[in-house]
């Protein structure tokens, strides 16, 4: 297996328990043989860390688009270009209140739940 990044080749093959220069025992129960490109050495490593070692740029990036904490959000405004656009406001920790098109008790639940849905929006890629 063959993967890259910052401009090296690493290059990976697990080895044979039967042959001679196997990894001791007393180490992981399943190493495979590691070698960057261009250098002399050859690393044992862990088979349990090949799929740390295989995550691209996106895998380890924060993904969240929004960096928010729920319980801080005072008020929202939604615009719909179908439907009632509306504004709601908490009243209380546990109360929502719509203030337009007109004032009234608001549905709590559907409230946090769309707090809750954009605070777990994600990026699914990054432009460039």
């Amino acid at each position: 297996m063959t993967f890259g990044g910052r401009g090296q080749e690493v290059t990976t093959a697990a080895p044979n328990p039967q042959q001679p220069g196997a990894p001791p025992s007393g180490g992981p129960k399943s190493v495979i043989y590691t070698r960057v490109d261009g250098r002399p050495e050859i690393l044992l490593v862990a088979d349990s860390n090949m799929s740390d070692l295989q995550k691209t740029d996106m895998d380890l990036r924060d993904k969240r688009i929004l960096d928010i904490v729920k319980e801080n959000v005072k008020a929202m405004q939604v615009e719909r270009k179908q439907g009632t656009s509306f504004t709601a406001e908490r009243s209380g920790p546990d109360t929502w209140r719509l203030t337009a098109p007109s004032p009234q008790k608001a549905n709590k639940t559907k409230l946090d739940d769309l707090v809750w849905d954009i605070t777990e929006l994600e990026a699914k890629g990054v432009p460039g």
